[in-house]
């Protein structure tokens, strides 16, 4: 790892530490307490996040700026639907429940996206792999010295749930993370950092079990799943074999009943048959999107206050997302912005194979890894869209993937 990659990993990280996580976070002593937390903070606002939102898009200028930049082809398709999704997220401005909240999240939208690209063009994949590597440490270090000074630290506790300074959601999400770095920079590596990282990754899988958050759980076995398919020289038929155990383990953990999902569910099997009242919640967030399926609600602002004690009125438990990227897209941006989305990521993932394809780098099977990690996690959750961390990581991967596909004709005409 170089300096530039340590100073770029320490500011982004700070950066999304002061946006999303809370120190004293683990002090909470229900998922009320967390809701509630969450829905005071859409009333009052943040007085961090603003700035650290300029801070991030100012840092990111600089790198394009000053920073050298590598050559790589444009896959024109995908930056055209790119900028139309961006545009369509200003446009709900126009029509928001809460317009005030709407456009704030539409700029500090546009400001991570500076950041996300900015780190694209000046970092290459492995540059960026390590990154991420360095922050999900980061975070989950810090989680750990933060739960052991505020006294909440008690990891042998029968209902302990690692939390450290942000949700069990997502730090759980930023256990896979820094799982699937490390074991992909274990095989980028060889002697006693290969042996570091390996270490690594394990202590991340036993905080991801630590976290018992099912989502982050089950993607990161498809993630691993597809990482080890791409990067291990196997037969067609024991490719269809993993991509089979990766298909039913999760529809098993989804729908599934008996001995082997209380055990995909870390033993959290309370209300099992409704994915912990996920099913009730999606049906009436449902409702509202009936009421404007083509232009949702504004961009992350459908959650106002007010709407959000509706919700927790009538499902009896504090609510404030609703608990799925899908449905969390088209209730904000409706059909036409969820279409956006799904056709960038379906071009990353298209775009990524054929670089892969052709370079065979394990830093692409990697990417491709995250691609599904996001894919899977965000049918239970919706911290993808909510224009935080993994926000950044999300669009990130979709540049890296879907924007060197011209670099990759020119290495095969060399190699050929």
């Amino acid at each position: 790892m170089t300096w530039r990659v340590l100073a770029i990993a320490a500011f982004y990280g700070a950066a999304f530490y002061f946006i999303e996580h809370a120190f004293d976070f683990s002090l909470a002593q229900t998922d009320f307490d967390v809701a509630q937390s969450a829905i005071t903070v859409i009333a009052r606002g943040s007085a961090t996040r603003p700035v650290a939102f300029l801070a991030l898009a100012a840092v990111g200028i600089l790198m394009l700026i000053f920073a050298k930049r590598r050559g790589s082809g444009y896959d024109r398709v995908f930056f055209i639907v790119v900028l139309a999704y961006v545009f369509w997220i200003f446009l709900t401005y126009l029509w928001a429940d809460a317009p005030l909240l709407a456009l704030k999240r539409s700029v500090s939208f546009l400001l991570m996206m500076t950041a996300s690209f900015a780190c694209y063009r000046t970092c290459t994949r492995r540059e960026f792999l390590e990154i991420l590597f360095l922050i999900s440490a980061g975070y989950v270090a810090f989680g750990v010295f933060a739960e052991f000074t505020v006294g909440t630290l008690r990891p042998f506790s029968t209902d302990y749930r690692f939390s450290g300074t942000l949700h069990p959601e997502g730090q759980g999400f930023n256990c896979a993370v820094l799982f699937l770095a490390a074991f992909t920079l274990a095989d980028l590596n060889r002697g006693k950092r290969r042996g570091f990282y390996r270490v690594v990754a394990a202590a991340a899988l036993l905080f991801l079990l630590l976290v018992r958050a099912r989502a982050p759980f089950a993607a990161v076995i498809a993630a691993y799943l597809v990482y080890f398919v791409l990067t291990r020289h196997l037969s067609r038929n024991m490719r269809f074999g993993y991509f089979a155990l990766m298909a039913i383990s999760t529809i098993t953990l989804f729908f599934g009943g008996g001995s082997l999902v209380r055990a995909f569910l870390l033993g959290r099997t309370d209300q099992v048959g409704s994915l912990t009242g996920r099913i009730p919640l999606w049906k009436e967030c449902w409702e509202f999107v009936e009421k404007r399926p083509l232009t949702g609600y504004g961009y992350n602002s459908f959650w106002s206050e007010d709407r959000a004690w509706l919700f927790s009125d009538t499902q009896d438990w504090v609510i404030s997302t609703s608990h799925s990227m899908y449905i969390e897209t088209m209730l904000n941006i409706g059909l036409i912005g969820f279409l956006l989305l799904m056709t960038i990521l379906v071009i990353s993932a298209r775009n990524g194979l054929k670089l892969f394809k052709v370079t065979q780098e394990i830093e692409i099977a990697a990417m491709l890894g995250y691609l599904v990690l996001i894919f899977v996690d965000g049918v239970l959750s919706s911290i993808a869209v909510e224009g935080g961390f993994v926000t950044f990581i999300l669009f990130t991967l979709a540049f890296f993937l879907s924007s060197s596909l011209q670099e990759a004709g020119f290495r095969n005409r060399r190699l050929n």
